[in-house]
């Protein structure tokens, strides 16, 4: 087979659902295997990135090598292709890339494994005994999933596109369209920012009509520039076709000192050595505008609404209608829109949760100071000259009140974020002075602490410096967002109350805000979406009755019930951690996060 074609190509793709074949005319040939080309098999081109200048490829006990010569403008892709632990599988979207659902697992990421011969055992001597007892039949084992390989648990595959525009959208539509998806329900997502975005992109992989209506009138209205940590949110941004090895800074480095410069801790890959498993863990920082950036770029721009502000909203029993008001070009114009689904992922004061809750929203789930104040800045470090700020290095310093962490904010910039203990008060009359005070009073706080602190804070410009109070909020129950609030417009005076089956739902921090103090903010809201949009693709495919009511809210409460379990314990966590950051265990020597050293001294007395 020495010049392949596409025909060619599918007969040998379609072969390998079945079992492993043998390509003739190589010498010896490699066996070729269902996930070697489960994102390549419809390009020609990338089929052959499949054949390096050099690989190996095992089949049980046997080893075949084979040589081929590639074209230079393939020797680029073969790393990446054959070795799947020097990227992901997914890459950082470009415009010759096609994001679709994975076939195998439709989108989950997972399948679902058959029952063990000792469960199946197990579970058949209970029904026996249940019968014997005339008891009720108990219920069956809980299913368990295993990672799909198609698709290596990412829930979509990429192959290579010669159009340009819009590629993303038409192949989701293209393989969305296979699993017969219904087109009389839309989602309406309140909020453009990482949740609302996520979200809105994981709806277009699976064509499921969304609208995103966002306040702001233009995306660089507001600054939103902080860094972001990706951390388990990793595993988001590859179910959404937008994560790749080299996205963001990553660091290998995380040191603690006191504020005279003594070192309490250190530990990373630089530290570790790449031995170590510990070491494989790195994380990605990664501006919050940027992300926001490459969200936005892959949603089809028709599909958000900017200068939009959420008024009220009503529900009735097949859909939810909202009131906007526009903001960009004249506060007088009122819209109307409806949906069938309403998703609040308009942060922590959201205006979906205050309508949802009522008066429970100040009430019984007021936001709840945690006693300090953040203030954060972008500082530039072309000109540094230390061995803490490389790019690569995470350090934090504390006296036990106050406390500086610095990390990578991209290659010429770093980013602190300063905390200390303040009356509540104190802490809005401060942050609302503006950046001059905030500067002066960082400098007074820790301008005085080691080297290269007080640099990092001089080369801070006033326009890169904010400051907020910390606030989160007591975590819901899920009964509380499966409520609907009975409708009290006149135009809606024939609409029953509706008590456990609203069609209304929240994400992010609408739903479970939380310090910043663990990074855990954006990576749960990047979670969130994802998981939300299966669950929504699960109610509106066709073979699972979209149209009835009682399937859609099913899915809305399983989707809530892991959400606010999930988003529970961050908060909780991070809430925590506001405390031991500014208290003196935050000294504590040793080799290991903050958090860690506290619980180690937590089980010590």
């Amino acid at each position: 087979m020495k010049f392949m074609t596409i025909r060619n190509l599918l007969l040998i793709y379609n072969s390998l659902f079945h079992s492993p074949i043998r390509i003739a005319g190589y010498t010896p040939a490699p066996y070729l295997t269902r996930s070697l080309l489960s994102s390549t098999a419809q390009h020609y081109h990338s089929f052959m990135t499949l054949f390096p200048t050099s690989c190996s490829i095992s089949n049980t006990n046997r080893q075949y090598t084979h040589k081929r010569k590639l074209p230079s403008s393939f020797q680029a892709h073969k790393t990446s292709m054959i070795n799947p632990s020097s990227s992901s599988s997914i890459h950082i979207p470009h415009k010759n890339r096609n994001v679709q659902l994975c076939p195998k697992c439709k989108g989950e990421g997972q399948i679902r494994a058959r029952r063990s011969k000792k469960e199946s055992f197990l579970y058949k001597q209970q029904i026996e005994q249940a019968e014997r007892d005339n008891q009720i039949k108990p219920p069956p084992p809980p299913p368990r999933y295993n990672p799909c390989k198609h698709c290596q648990n990412t829930g979509l595959i990429s192959s290579l596109s010669e159009n340009n525009t819009h590629t993303s959208s038409s192949s989701s539509a293209a393989a969305a369209a296979a699993f017969q998806i219904q087109s009389n329900h839309s989602v309406a997502i309140v909020g453009g920012g990482i949740g609302g975005l996520a979200l809105a992109l994981s709806l277009q992989h699976r064509n499921i009509p969304f609208q995103v209506y966002e306040r702001d009138t233009h995306f660089t209205q507001r600054k939103q520039g902080y860094g972001l940590t990706m951390q388990q949110g990793t595993k988001a941004l590859k179910s959404l076709g937008i994560y790749d090895s080299t996205i963001g800074i990553h660091s290998k480095r995380h040191l603690v000192f006191d504020s005279h410069g003594n070192q309490l801790g250190q530990w990373g890959r630089n530290i570790w050595g790449k031995g170590k498993k510990e070491s494989k863990r790195q994380n990605a920082h990664i501006p919050r505008q940027e992300l926001r950036k490459l969200l936005l770029e892959q949603i089809d721009p028709n599909k958000i609404q900017w200068g939009c502000k959420l008024m009220e909203y009503q529900e009735t029993e097949k859909s939810v209608i909202m009131t906007f008001q526009g903001l960009k070009h004249s506060n007088d114009i009122v819209t109307k829109q409806s949906a069938s689904i309403l998703v609040g992922a308009d942060g922590i004061r959201s205006k979906v949760r205050s309508i949802k809750l009522g008066s429970e929203s100040t009430t019984r789930t007021p936001l709840k100071y945690l006693g300090c104040i953040v203030i954060l800045g972008i500082c530039d470090i072309t000109n540094a000259n230390h061995d803490y700020v490389d790019g690569e290095t995470v350090f934090q310093t504390a006296d036990g009140m106050t406390r500086i962490y610095t990390m990578p904010y991209s290659s010429t910039q770093s980013m602190w974020q300063l905390s200390f203990p303040l009356p509540e008060q104190d802490a809005i009359h401060t942050s609302h002075q503006g950046p001059h005070a905030l500067y002066q009073l960082a400098m007074d706080r820790c301008g005085s602490w080691h080297d290269p602190i007080p640099y990092l804070l001089q080369q801070t410009p006033l326009d890169f410096i904010s400051g907020y109070p910390v606030y989160d909020r007591t975590v819901l129950e899920p009964q509380d967002l499966r409520k609907s609030p009975p409708a009290s417009d006149p135009d809606f005076h024939d609409t029953p109350k509706l008590k456990y089956d609203s069609r209304v739902t929240l994400l992010g921090d609408a739903a479970h805000p939380m310090s910043p103090f663990k990074g855990q903010g954006a990576n749960q809201a990047l979670l969130d979406a994802v998981q939300l949009s299966r669950s929504l693709f699960r109610a509106f495919s066709s073979n699972k009755s979209p149209s009835n009511h009682n399937l859609i809210t099913h899915e809305l409460a399983m989707y809530e019930k892991v959400m606010l379990e999930q988003g529970g314990k961050k908060v909780r966590a991070s809430a925590k951690a506001a405390k031991i950051l500014h208290s003196d265990i935050v000294l504590t020597k040793g080799n290991v996060t903050r958090g860690a050293a506290a619980e180690a001294l937590e089980g010590s007395t």
